[in-house]
């Protein structure tokens, strides 16, 4: 199969002869992080689907920016799920805020996981954002729409799609691409969910 020009999207592989176009989950999960911090918290939660591919370059952002700027890092705030089971989810935000100190901030895998966590929060007589500020990661079309709308993180799939295909049409054409790999940035889209941390909380 490698035989023929290949362009893989978000996923790697050592093949020399595969060219490769990604963003990066860590950088993503930076942003997200640098929001809540700049907004004032400093006891941020995350909730990471264990299934996804995309898991662990979220959670390690996640980590190294707290441990950068000297932030708790509390096992209790760190929580997995698998897919968009509620009732586990409910299980991981009772263990979260069942902790000293609750989180006054969630950065969440994917924004399916930010709605679900802030029905159950609203469930339990939280208020998005003047009690929790909540993000998401993908910025699906739901987010747009949900109330509140969610700030969340873009990945600049439709751009990385052209560079795909441009670039597998100049390989078809005898060019030979300068380089094996192409980094896309991510985008931080920020909107209702979040908002300057609770001095009350």
């Amino acid at each position: 199969i490698y035989d023929l020009p290949c362009v893989l999207i978000r996923r790697f592989t050592k093949n020399r002869k595969v060219f490769i176009i990604s963003d990066s989950d860590e950088e993503g999960a930076w942003q997200a992080m640098e929001y809540l911090y700049s907004l004032g918290h400093r006891r941020i939660g995350l909730i990471v689907d264990s299934r996804e591919y995309f898991c662990h370059g979220r959670a390690k952002g996640y980590v190294k920016f707290l441990k950068k700027h000297g932030l708790p890092l509390k096992r209790e705030w760190l929580q997995k799920v698998e897919g968009n089971n509620p009732q586990g989810l409910c299980k991981s935000l009772e263990k979260m805020f069942g902790a000293t100190g609750k989180p006054t901030a969630i950065f969440t895998y994917s924004d399916y996981l930010a709605i679900n966590t802030i029905k159950i929060l609203r469930s339990w007589g939280y208020r998005i954002p003047q009690n929790i500020s909540i993000v998401g990661y993908d910025n699906t079309e739901i987010s747009k729409h949900f109330h509140p709308s969610l700030t969340t993180v873009e990945i600049p799939i439709e751009k990385m799609i052209f560079q795909a295909v441009d670039l597998l049409l100049k390989i078809l054409k005898g060019e030979k691409p300068k380089s094996r790999l192409w980094k896309f940035s991510n985008e931080l889209i920020i909107r209702e969910s979040t908002s300057r941390v609770n001095s009350n909380l």
